[in-house]
């Protein structure tokens, strides 16, 4: 789980990978504002029929082997660092979106948090909204990347994303490829579409009601960091399904929504302010008010389900859908942190850098100037331009999250709270859960329990965790599902 949007001329949000996010969920988009609303592929103009034109399979168009070439010259000149080369490539649009200058600490950031790039491994074309796309399948050290190269009808380059490999599939792409856990009972539920979100950022959503009358309890989950859709996808993973239909099957009604930054990319990328609240926080308030006004749903048993930087913001989403009048009835915390954010970013590079049992110069390099970066954080330094701050996060991002500590907000409130940790999730570490501990050691209301063998995925493995292991298909345990449905069953 990432945060992701497009560069532009004014501050803009690039990949934000943190213990709480998915290494190989890491998406930066950059692409230029266009004068219809079909002029960017990402927009959020984009229709579920829109969505459903989209292709990601090989698609022939006049020039495909030449732009084909030009896709993979780009990914090589930006990893030689011949930025000027590369930003003479784009159209005049892009050129303004991303100027020469920040090209440099834009794949910096990228190797930063993906590895050092290797080499190109595949390509494949599509057409979206007309748009002719060259996907270059480009090997990191941690994994490979799609870089997402989209061509205008000059033949220049109009827009740039680094993406996890395949998360551009269309919906009824993605369906076909996900098997359901055994414990699923698919007869037990049915799904329905509906949106969430203000008017003004409407997000497509799914709601599972199980079979009956109800009225149900019903659960929201909250998406980690990154431009995640409805289900959490990461690699051929989607977490999120596997809890709306493991939940369903046991009698509660989930909603699932895209995330604002991957419904609404570009315009996200566009605010002057954005923050934890326009990304997460606002719209988790409007999908407990949708819930609040169905009548198959229990308006006495609404709980928020978070994962990663949900969790992470589930006690302040609490506070601000109190004062909207939408009060959850708990919260569910699947790999919450305690700590600040820009200390997780430090902790998870360090892992990363030293899981082959050797720190390089080269990673040493990136973590002195990780340090750095995260200094000037600390220091609150609200002029700093965002490549010098982690990972390219501008200070509007960072400067929402001041002041703000989980443990300290979950302690005012008063809602039971059960939080679950993965105890091989080297992203939300044995040091969160036993803050999380200390802090509610004598609070009855506050249920905390470490799964044994489960990733920040909360699925089973074995031995050290790494980012490798989100690309391998799997399921949420079902001890995650029986642990969270009894115990919703039991505040009945």
């Amino acid at each position: 789980m990432t945060l992701s949007t497009r560069l532009s001329a004014k501050p803009a949000i690039t990949g934000l990978i943190v213990a709480l996010a998915l290494i190989t969920a890491l998406a930066w988009a950059v692409g230029c504002d266009g004068d219809s609303e079909t002029s960017d592929p990402n927009s959020e103009e984009t229709t579920d029929e829109a969505a459903r034109d989209v292709s990601t399979t090989e698609a022939d168009f006049e020039d495909r082997e030449a732009l084909v070439e030009q896709a993979r010259a780009l990914v090589e000149q930006l990893a030689r660092g011949e930025y000027a080369q590369a930003h003479g490539s784009f159209d005049e649009q892009m050129q303004a979106a991303l100027p020469e200058e920040q090209m440099s600490g834009l794949w910096e950031s990228l190797e930063q948090q993906a590895g050092v790039y290797e080499e190109i491994v595949d390509t494949r074309t599509s057409v979206e909204q007309e748009f002719r796309v060259v996907y270059v399948v480009s090997q990191f050290r941690d994994g490979p990347i799609d870089v997402k190269v989209v061509f205008g009808p000059d033949g220049r380059v109009s827009g740039l994303f680094f993406l996890p490999v395949g998360a551009d599939e269309s919906r009824s792409e993605k369906a076909q490829g996900y098997n359901p856990p055994g414990y699923v009972v698919e007869s037990s539920f049915s799904e329905e579409e509906v949106t969430v979100g203000a008017p003004d950022w409407p997000l497509p959503g799914t709601l599972t009601l199980p079979e009956g009358d109800g009225p149900f309890p019903a659960v929201v989950l909250v998406h980690g960091s990154g431009p995640s859709d409805r289900d959490e996808t990461i690699g051929p993973n989607r977490p999120f399904r596997d809890l709306a239909w493991g939940l369903a099957s046991h009698g509660i009604a989930v909603l699932r929504y895209e995330k604002r930054t991957k419904e609404h990319a570009q315009r996200a990328a566009e605010q002057e302010d954005f923050g934890v609240d326009e990304e997460t926080v606002d719209d988790a308030v409007s999908a407990l008010e949708l819930l609040k006004a169905r009548e198959q749903i229990n308006g006495d048993q609404i709980y928020v389900l978070g994962h990663s930087l949900g969790a992470f913001l589930a006690p302040r989403i609490a506070v601000q859908a109190g004062e909207a009048g939408v009060e959850p009835d708990g919260l569910i915390l699947l790999a919450p942190a305690a700590r600040p954010l820009e200390d997780l970013i430090y902790g998870q590079s360090l892992y990363l850098a030293e899981l082959d049992g050797e720190v390089s110069a080269e990673e040493q390099a990136q973590l002195d100037e990780l340090e750095q970066q995260i200094g000037a954080v600390r220091q609150g330094d609200k002029t700093a331009e965002a490549s010098e701050l982690p990972l390219g996060v501008p200070a509007s991002y960072w400067r929402s999250l001041e002041g703000y500590d989980p443990l300290a907000v979950a302690g005012q409130l008063d809602q039971p709270i059960l939080a679950l940790f993965g105890e091989r999730d080297y992203q939300v570490t044995e040091q969160d859960e036993s803050a999380w501990r200390s802090a509610f050691a004598d609070e009855g209301r506050v249920h905390i329990e470490q799964l044994a063998n489960l990733n920040h995925l909360f699925m089973s493995g074995s031995g050290p965790s790494s980012p490798a292991e989100y690309e391998q298909a799997d399921n949420v345990d079902l001890l995650v599902i029986q642990r969270v449905s009894a115990w919703i069953l039991a505040l009945r």
